[in-house]
């Protein structure tokens, strides 16, 4: 199971493999939404759902702090619409 970090102050969330940084998604506070921004996965470890994953954590918080959600990220606006998360 990775091991997910989050990094609030640079407004972040990171995936850890076997201790290696294996994916990251950005994120920015848009008055009172999450807007997802950016993700990645490392090359090697592509096609195992692991964006997923980060696209989650960011999930998780936003509802954590009462915000909506949105995704200027192509994978994370997708993720979110297949849940039916994206705020208007």
């Amino acid at each position: 199971m990775p091991v997910i970090q989050h990094q609030t102050d640079s407004q972040r969330f990171i995936l850890l493999a076997d201790e290696e940084i294996t994916g990251e998604l950005d994120y920015r506070i848009i008055g009172n939404s999450l807007d997802i921004t950016h993700t990645h996965i490392e090359p090697q470890h592509r096609g195992k759902g692991l964006a997923r994953h980060l696209v989650n954590a960011a999930i998780q918080e936003a509802e954590k702090n009462g915000l909506g959600l949105t995704a200027s990220c192509n994978y994370a606006e997708q993720i979110l619409a297949q849940e039916r998360r994206l705020s208007h």
